[in-house]
């Protein structure tokens, strides 16, 4: 998701801000749960419409189509236009159907570049036919279960898809998620990683810590919030506190009062999410340089120097935490914006068009937070200081400084 918004800004291209909407459309439509958060998963197996009582689900039953099947649905010339801008005028790709695929681009399905508006609107609108038609089916099986992590990094991405494309509704369904993530996986006495109608099981472990901290980071960009910032810091403290060896500096999944086991499992390489000591790594580097709090770039620093040998022998397997690393090197460029007037709000964002930037409107009251966070919050009228890594500028009134500032960092 985030990566089509972000691709679909920087090139213009509809076609990738389509997948970004696509994308938001599924979790809506697909694990959105009825008192809010995500469902878990979705199983890969169903029921065919035409199955036997004694028959079993198959993989793939429900998103798995035939020309014939596209045919009944979709009359000419979409149909045509369907099969081949999908893939049904090909092999079949699984078990004698097709899974559809982008086989074709649009320009290779129009004669004259005219015709390319006129046929995406055909596709749209066969699209949504077929959806509506797949939605009859038997649907899958849905874990109902809502896990603290991948919630946490849903509302990551819908934050940063939805500033890229300037999608506010995006960014306010990300708030709505973090508060859930808040309220039901870390408002109790002891944070779980599971909640499902009301109940909580097993112990938060370090991705679910360390990706809600990152959220919070995240989405004070949009709203700043002392109450989250003084969460984002007790996260911090708790990952630190309860997740890293503080004799080495290596971040494990396990909490230190977790059950024992036969082994302390580690938490540097990816699986289906990305690493929690990735995650970790790199939200401690961006609460460090908010704060200007040495404390947290010298645990990101320590978590980082335990795992580069891991990611040597296997980069793959470690991508979220060589970016992390890239981030750690060379961190993002940070603009503390104060002042309540339309200046302020302007420049804020223009700001947030930037991706490749922190940008955090910081308002009142400036006790008890450090400088210059507290120099922002007090200032009336709009001005700004520009980050670079541990060094920021004197305070900027005029947008043209700040833009040099930040085209400084760019060069």
């Amino acid at each position: 998701m985030t990566i089509y918004a972000e691709a679909g800004q920087r090139w213009n291209d509809p076609e990738l801000c389509a997948v970004a909407e696509a994308c938001v459309e599924f979790l809506e439509r697909d694990l959105a749960l009825p008192a809010g958060g995500l469902a878990s998963s979705i199983d890969a197996d169903s029921l065919a419409e035409d199955a036997e009582p004694d028959q079993q689900p198959a993989e793939g039953e429900f998103y798995l189509w035939t020309p014939d099947q596209v045919d009944a649905v979709l009359e000419e010339p979409r149909a045509g236009l369907a099969r081949a801008r999908w893939g049904l005028d090909g092999p079949a790709n699984l078990d004698g159907r097709w899974h559809l695929v982008g086989a074709r681009e649009i320009g290779e399905l129009t004669h004259r570049a005219k015709d390319a508006t006129q046929t995406h609107a055909l596709l749209d609108s066969a699209r949504i036919e077929l959806l509506g038609r797949r939605m009859q089916r038997p649907a899958p099986a849905r874990d109902d279960k809502m896990l603290a992590s991948s919630n946490a990094l849903a509302a990551i991405a819908m934050a940063r898809a939805g500033r890229a494309l300037q999608r506010r509704d995006w960014i306010d369904r990300a708030e709505t998620l973090l508060q859930r993530v808040l309220e039901r996986h870390f408002g109790g006495a002891v944070a779980v990683a599971i909640w499902r109608d009301g109940r909580t099981a097993a112990s938060a472990l370090l991705d679910d810590h360390a990706a809600t901290l990152l959220a919070l980071l995240e989405l004070l960009q949009h709203r700043w919030d002392h109450e989250r910032l003084d969460r984002a810091v007790a996260l911090a403290e708790t990952i630190e506190q309860r997740f890293q060896d503080p004799a080495t500096g290596r971040l494990f999944l396990t909490p230190i009062n977790h059950e024992a086991l036969l082994m302390r499992p580690g938490a540097g390489s990816d699986d289906a999410t990305p690493a929690g000591a990735a995650l970790a790594i790199r939200a401690w580097t961006r609460l460090g340089h908010l704060l200007g709090e040495s404390r947290w770039l010298a645990a990101s620093k320590r978590a980082l120097a335990t795992e580069l040998g891991s990611a040597e022998q296997a980069a793959l397997a470690h991508a979220a935490l060589i970016a992390a690393g890239l981030e750690s090197a060379r961190p993002q460029a940070q603009v503390l914006i104060g002042g309540n007037d339309d200046t302020a709000a302007l420049w804020h964002s223009r700001l947030l068009q930037h991706q490749r930037l922190q940008c955090y409107r910081v308002t009142g009251p400036a006790a008890p937070l450090p400088e210059p966070l507290a120099s922002a919050a007090r200032w009336p009228a709009a001005r700004a200081v520009v980050c670079h890594g541990t060094t920021c500028s004197a305070p900027l009134d005029r947008w043209q400084a700040i833009a040099s500032e930040l085209a400084a960092d760019n060069a």
